[in-house]
């Protein structure tokens, strides 16, 4: 399978239910309208290093999405804050 087809299919998976329809959307479209960021956005994972995660938002799994973000926050924010105060 080559890096277009395989892109493809990684981003025909994103076209579920497991995913909001906002991100269903963008990534049909996408399939539509512009095969080339098909690939950019699904040929391959995220990387990341020592630095954290770094990279451009949008969908698919090249980039950065809201929920990535959300996930690094939340042991922070749980872990810094009591029942009452709020966010830090």
């Amino acid at each position: 399978m080559d890096i277009k087809e395989l892109s493809m299919e990684r981003a025909r998976e994103w076209l579920s239910d497991k995913y909001d329809k906002a991100t269903r959307e963008a990534v049909a479209d996408m399939i539509k309208n512009d095969p080339q960021e098909v690939v950019e956005s699904f040929h391959k994972d995220l990387e990341f290093g020592t630095g954290g995660m770094r990279g451009i938002m949008g969908v698919g799994t090249n980039h950065e999405q809201i929920h990535d973000r959300s996930r690094q926050a939340w042991p922070t924010i749980s872990k810094n804050s009591s029942p009452d105060a709020g966010y830090p």
